[in-house]
């Protein structure tokens, strides 16, 4: 389990390229600020890092992703 509660997109970005390789089957990364006006370079890394559509995560400004393979 990691969680992560900064707001720019270099910092979320760094998170998720350390974090996720050492992520084991089963391991959640818990991101704040998610969707966020303020903060838009934390949906940016998610959706850049995972090449994910905008649409996969929550509107409740936090994202959890889990490690399943």
């Amino acid at each position: 389990f990691a969680h992560f509660d900064a707001d720019t997109y270099t910092s979320a970005f760094q998170f998720l390229a350390f974090f996720w390789p050492r992520m084991v089957i089963g391991g959640k990364l818990v991101l704040d600020d998610v969707g966020w006006v303020a903060t838009p370079g934390v949906e940016r890394a998610l959706m850049e890092y995972f090449r994910y559509p905008r649409s996969k995560f929550t509107k409740s400004y936090q994202s959890v992703v889990t490690r399943k393979r």
